[in-house]
């Protein structure tokens, strides 16, 4: 697989700032360069193109426009999904960034179930002291805390293998 050199996506991030929630949401620039990889295996410049779409989401996601946003992760991760598979790195990051979107609509059942998945295929793949996995953990954990659900958040995001 081939990367795209920094200059194709060094100025996305700065683009997700904040949510309206105000929690400011960072992306580390080798998630960024993992997703931008998909433009050799699902080609560039088509009306399906999942590198424009993801950077269509972005600045919808700046624009606050959530649902738009969301719809667009959507079909992202369809595409990756055929053509990468359901457990590839590149697919697993653009469900993050829909799960995070799904927070800020208030989707939190959604949102659970986005991050939870992604925890039992990173838990699966990666093994469960991963930094992925620990970090798909937390995510699960703040979602659930959101919630209210301290109680079962500490119950439920526990590693498999204990």
């Amino acid at each position: 697989m081939t990367l795209l050199p920094a200059r194709h996506f060094c100025h996305l991030p700065n683009a997700l700032c904040s949510d309206r929630l105000g929690f400011k949401r960072l992306l580390h620039r080798k998630a960024i360069a993992l997703i931008f990889a998909i433009v050799v295996s699902a080609g560039c410049g088509k009306s399906n193109d999942p590198v424009r779409l993801l950077a269509d989401a972005y600045k919808l996601e700046a624009k606050q426009e959530f649902s738009e946003a969301e719809a667009l992760y959507r079909k992202v991760i369809s595409i990756q999904e055929r053509t990468l598979g359901q457990e590839h790195s590149n697919t697993l990051a653009t469900r993050i960034l829909l799960g995070n979107v799904l927070r800020i609509e208030h989707k939190d059942a959604e949102s659970e179930a986005e991050f939870r998945s992604i925890l039992e295929i990173r838990e699966r793949v990666l093994g469960p002291e991963h930094p992925d996995t620990l970090n798909a953990r937390r995510r699960v954990a703040f979602i659930l805390s959101k919630q209210g659900k301290r109680r079962k958040q500490n119950r439920n995001i526990e590693p498999s293998s204990r």
